[in-house]
């Protein structure tokens, strides 16, 4: 089972970067991130390969959907869907 620990579903941010996090019930061998049917990204696992994160500093305004899935030594695979909101507010500079 994988658990989406960030972002939760339905979630809005105002930040310049966002972290992707799960957890997984198990050991597994690899996790990838898709972010709106882009090409897959591998995410970073733990040293007890049960949880994997994935930091992307360049997503842009709007409503995204993203996908991870993860593969353990039996090649089974899981897949979880989730829906998020991304708003990045620039610095207002007043001189």
């Amino acid at each position: 089972v994988i658990t989406i620990v960030n972002p939760l579903n339905d979630s809005n941010f105002k930040i310049s970067s966002l972290e992707f996090n799960v957890s997984l019930d198990e050991v597994v061998d690899w996790c990838g991130l898709q972010i709106n049917s882009d090409v897959n990204v591998t995410m970073t696992l733990n040293a007890s390969l049960t949880a994997a994160n994935y930091t992307n500093s360049s997503i842009s305004d709007g409503i995204h959907s993203f996908k991870v899935a993860c593969n353990d030594s039996s090649n089974n695979l899981g897949v979880s869907y989730l829906f998020f909101g991304f708003i990045f507010w620039a610095p207002i500079y007043i001189i």
